[in-house]
């Protein structure tokens, strides 16, 4: 057996980690830059994008079929609408969007959440 024909395992040992750490690295950043078009396109909401992040680090073919597949979202499915904070009533962003997602009138809202207040 010829030595000089071998490499020392703890030089194998340090590139298989170098390797394995590149690919995560070239896997993250094609995960990202498929989320961030995916977000760009209407295809995920910004809200998705940690669950989308994962997702496309584990499987990128499937998360690339699942873009694929989605539906462009409209406006109003990617942002909550804001009412400007006059009308808001010393609300939280919690109750206005209680409010907008059950049709109701913020400052009646407001004025119920403290006759509530001054009862208990």
């Amino acid at each position: 057996v010829d030595p000089t024909k071998f490499v020392p395992i703890a030089m194998v040992t340090e590139l298989q980690g170098d390797l394995k750490k590149l690919r995560e690295d070239l896997t993250a950043d094609k995960a990202t830059e498929a989320v961030n078009s995916a977000i760009e396109a209407g295809k995920i909401a910004p809200a998705q994008k940690d669950w989308a992040l994962g997702y496309a680090k584990a499987d990128l073919k499937a998360f690339d079929i699942f873009v694929g597949n989605a539906p462009v979202m409209t406006a109003s499915q990617i942002r909550t609408s804001k009412r400007p904070a006059s009308e808001n009533a010393g609300l939280s962003d919690a109750d206005i969007a209680v409010c907008n997602a059950m049709g109701l009138d913020p400052k009646k809202f407001a004025e119920t959440l403290k006759l509530n207040k001054e009862t208990v």
